[in-house]
C-alpha cells in the first residue's frame, strides 16, 4: 500500500482510535541524544519555512478490527506525543476542552506509556528532556507568550508523517512484513546500533505500488544487508570487507559494523565504522569517531545532505559523482560504493611498494572483476602522497649523514630519535616508509595508537577532493593537499594532536570554494594555518629542502622520483608559507 500522508496532530487527537503496542516491540528506550536530535531537528524545522512541513518519516501500522497495533514507528510516535503535552501544557482534561477526543489516540499512546517500568523510566526522562529543551529556545518562548492553546496545536500541526497500513482481520496472523522485517526488528531489548536506525529509516521510504511488490523489494535489501551477496537486480556488489592489518589474521565485517562501530574500534581497526567516518568528516564534524548510535541531530539523520548535484551553491556538497541518496535505495547504493572503495584502498595499502619501485606499482593487483579504476583513484592518490614522503625522508636521512647535519641542522628535530641525553641518533623510521607516515605499522592487527587517526580522515579527505574534481588534470593538485596534511599530521604528533594537525574542516570546506582544484587548494592554503613556531620550524624547513636540491645531481635517473617528490614538496612548503 502507498504511504498516506497525514498531519501527526490530526491523527493522534481528533479521531478515536485504540493503539495497541504489539507483544514483540520495545519499550520505549530512546536515549538522551535520540530524544534531543529528535525534538530539536523537529522545532527547528518548524520555526524554519524554507523547508516545508517537517515530517516525522512513516510509521507502519497494522489495523484490525479491535484497534490498531504500532509495528514500526513506536519511539518517535510517543516522542512527539510527549513534545505536544509540554508544549501545549494541556493534560487530558484540559485536551478535552479544545475538542481532543477522549478516546483519541493520544489518550490511548499515553496511557501506554505506563505499562511497562522500562518505559515508564525512559518516557519520564524523555519528558525532563524535551521540557529543559522548549523552556531554553527563544523562538518558542516568544511564541508562547502571545499563542494561545489552540494556536500552539496548529503550530504543530504542520508536522506530518506517512502512514502504511496493513489490514488484519480478526483471527488471522499478521502480514508477512511485520512477522519478517519489523517484529525481529522490534523484539531484541538491544538498543540500535547506527546501522539498524540508517537501514530501518531508509528500509521505511521503500514504496512500490503494492504492499507485495514493496515488501519484496524490502527483502531484496535486508537479504544483501545480511548475506553480503551480490544481486544484480539491485545493482550491488558482494560486501566482503575484512578489518584491515598486515597480519595473517583476517577479522571480516559485517555491514552494520562496517557503518557504525564504537569509537575505540574506528581509531585503531580500519574498516570499522567506516561510513560513519567518512559521513562525519564530509559534514565537517570533528567528533567523528564517536558512533552514530551516541550521536544526536545532523549524524542521526540520513545521509542526504552528502547528496551531489551537477550544479548547486558553493555553500553545498557539489562533487558530480558522489554519494547517492536521490531515492530510498541511494543508501544501500552508498554503503555498497564505500564498500568498494575500501576494498580498493586496503589493495592499494597492503600492496604499496618502496618509492624506487613505484613505476612497477600500476600493474599490481589490476583486477576489472574486483575494483574499478574510479574506485582505485583515491586510494592511488594517497599512496602517491605517502610515497613522495618516503622519497624525501630516505633523501634527508642520506643527506643528513654527511658532516655533523644530524646534530646542527635545526630543521632536522622533529624529525630525529633521540638517545637518552637528547642526542640525535639518526631520522625515525617513522618518515622512512610510506605506510609509517599513513600511520600503519610494519605488523600486527591495530593501526598505531598516536596516529591511528590517519588512515581514515586522509581516505576522507582524498575521497572528497576526488569526488568534487573528477578530472584526472586535479591529481597533481591532490597529492599536493595530502602531502601536507600527512607532513603536519607526523611531525606536530608531539604538540599538537593528529587530527587538529590534519586540519579536516579546511579541508572540506576547502572543495566548496572553487570550480577548480587549484582554486580550491589556494583556499586551503590560505585557511589551514600553523602557529606559533611551527611556522618558523616550516621556514627553516624549505631553506633544508632548497639546499638538499641544491647539492643532487638533477640528471641522475636512479633519483628521478626523489628529486620530483622533493621539488614538489618544497615548492608547495613555499605557497603554503606565501600566506
Amino acid at each position: 500500500m502507498q504511504p498516506v500522508d497525514r498531519s501527526v496532530v490530526d491523527w493522534l487527537l481528533f479521531e478515536t482510535k485504540t493503539i495497541r503496542i504489539s507483544d514483540y516491540q520495545r519499550p520505549y528506550v530512546w536515549s538522551e541524544s535520540h530524544v534531543t536530535a529528535f525534538t530539536e531537528n523537529l522545532l527547528d524545522a518548524l520555526f524554519n519555512n524554507e523547508d516545508g512541513a517537517p515530517d516525522i518519516g512513516v510509521v507502519i501500522i497494522e489495523s484490525t478490527p479491535t484497534g490498531e497495533f504500532i509495528a514500526d514507528g513506536q519511539q518517535r510516535l510517543l516522542t512527539f506525543a510527549l513534545i505536544f503535552v509540554e508544549l501545549c501544557g494541556i493534560g487530558l482534561q484540559g485536551a478535552r476542552k479544545i475538542h481532543v477526543r477522549k478516546n483519541s489516540r493520544l489518550n490511548s499512546l499515553l496511557n501506554l506509556s505506563t505499562g511497562n517500568l522500562q518505559t515508564i523510566i525512559h518516557a519520564r526522562q524523555a519528558r525532563r528532556i524535551i521540557r529543559t529543551i522548549l523552556l531554553g529556545r527563544q523562538d518558542l518562548i516568544g511564541l508562547r507568550k502571545k499563542s494561545s492553546k489552540t494556536d500552539l496545536i496548529k503550530f504543530l500541526q504542520r508536522v506530518t508523517f506517512s502512514i502504511v497500513e496493513f489490514k488484519r482481520n480478526s483471527g488471522d496472523s499478521s502480514h508477512p512484513a511485520i512477522t519478517q522485517f519489523f517484529e525481529p526488528l522490534n523484539s531484541t531489548a538491544k538498543p540500535l546500533n547506527g546501522g539498524q536506525i540508517l537501514k530501518a529509516y531508509h528500509m521505511g521510504r521503500i514504496f512500490e505500488n503494492t504492499p507485495r511488490e514493496t515488501w519484496a523489494l524490502q527483502s531484496k535489501y535486508e537479504a544483501w544487508f545480511r548475506q553480503h551477496k551480490s544481486n544484480a537486480k539491485l545493482k550491488l556488489g558482494a560486501f566482503h570487507p575484512v578489518i584491515f592489518n598486515l597480519s595473517t589474521k583476517k577479522e571480516r565485517l559485517s555491514i552494520e559494523r562496517f557503518i557504525d562501530s564504537p569509537g575505540q574500534d574506528v581509531r585503531y581497526k580500519l574498516g570499522c565504522g567506516f561510513v560513519q567516518a567518512i559521513q562525519a568528516m564530509m559534514l565537517g564534524q570533528n567528533e567523528w569517531w564517536f558512533s552514530i548510535s551516541q550521536q544526536g541531530k545532523q549524524r542521526q539523520l540520513p545521509y542526504e545532505r552528502l547528496e551531489g548535484q551537477e550544479k548547486t551553491s558553493r555553500d553545498e556538497w557539489n562533487a558530480s559523482a558522489p554519494l547517492e541518496f536521490c531515492k530510498a535505495q541511494g543508501f544501500f547504493s552508498m554503503v555498497d560504493r564505500v564498500g568498494r572503495l575500501y576494498t580498493a584502498y586496503c589493495q592499494e595499502l597492503i600492496t604499496l611498494p618502496d618509492c624506487e619501485n613505484w613505476e612497477v606499482k600500476t600493474n599490481v593487483l589490476e583486477n576489472p572483476n574486483s575494483v574499478t579504476d574510479l574506485d582505485r583513484r583515491p586510494a592511488r592518490l594517497i599512496c602517491q602522497a605517502a610515497l613522495c614522503l618516503e622519497a624525501y625522508g630516505q633523501l634527508l636521512e642520506s643527506w643528513s649523514t654527511k658532516g655533523n647535519r644530524l646534530q646542527t641542522e635545526e630543521a632536522l628535530g622533529r624529525f630525529c630519535c633521540s638517545s637518552k641525553d637528547s642526542k640525535r641518533e639518526k631520522i625515525a623510521e617513522g618518515f622512512l616508509h610510506a605506510k609509517s607516515w599513513l600511520g600503519i605499522g610494519s605488523e600486527g592487527d591495530n593501526l598505531h595508537v598516536t596516529y591511528g587517526f590517519i588512515p581514515t580522515a586522509i581516505f576522507a579527505s582524498a575521497l572528497a577532493w576526488s569526488d568534487r574534481f573528477s578530472n584526472r588534470s586535479a591529481n597533481n593538485d591532490i597529492v599536493r593537499i595530502l602531502m601536507l596534511q600527512l607532513l603536519f599530521a607526523n611531525v606536530q604528533a608531539q604538540s599538537n594532536s593528529v587530527l587538529n594537525a590534519l586540519f579536516m574542516k579546511e579541508t572540506i570546506e576547502s572543495i566548496h570554494f572553487s570550480d577548480h582544484a587549484q582554486g580550491a587548494v589556494w583556499n586551503f592554503m590560505r585557511t589551514a594555518r600553523c602557529k606559533g613556531d611551527f611556522i618558523e620550524w616550516l621556514r627553516k624547513l624549505e631553506e633544508l629542502l632548497t639546499r638538499i636540491l641544491d647539492e643532487i645531481n638533477p640528471s641522475d635517473k636512479e633519483q628521478e622520483f626523489k628529486i620530483n617528490s622533493l621539488t614538489n614538496l618544497r615548492n608547495t612548503l613555499s605557497q603554503y608559507l606565501s600566506f
